[in-house]
């Protein structure tokens, strides 16, 4: 199977996945039978635990990949942008706990805090890290004067 099908295949595999757990908390929260604000906090914690960083992982090595461009050639992207996103995101996500308790007035404050931003830091730092690993470029060498 060629590696864009299987590609495909596990994409498929993550969507559907997520649109059946969504589709059966709905299910589930008909008439009533689930709090709505409830739902909505499973909802959030499925795609956060789950759904999110395969998402992003995914996301991250579609992006690294080689480009064709116009003329057909094989066109890298750019690595130096996708170190910097890399180390941006992986700096952020790294010092956030940090942040959360210094910011917080006690340790539960902050550890809500930290879960607040779990959605996002789960999926941003492992696509970032995604997409440097799979990105196939090199840093520009610099020229001896």
């Amino acid at each position: 199977m060629p590696v864009s099908k299987g590609r495909a295949v596990l994409l498929w595999i993550v969507i559907v996945g997520l649109l059946l757990s969504s589709g059966l908390l709905i299910w589930y929260g008909r008439e009533g039978g689930i709090d709505p604000l409830a739902e909505g906090e499973a909802l959030l914690k499925i795609i956060k635990g789950v759904y999110g960083p395969m998402l992003a992982v995914m996301l991250g090595f579609y992006l690294g990949e080689r480009r064709r461009t116009p003329s057909g050639d094989r066109q890298p992207t750019e690595f130096s942008v996708v170190l910097a996103l890399a180390v941006t995101c992986v700096a952020l996500w790294s010092s956030w706990p940090l942040f959360a308790l210094m910011k917080a007035n006690n340790v539960e404050d902050g550890l809500a805090l930290l879960d607040k931003g779990k959605a996002i830091g789960d999926s941003l730092a492992p696509g970032a890290i995604a997409l440097f690993f799979g990105s196939r470029g090199s840093l520009p060498r610099r020229r001896a004067a």
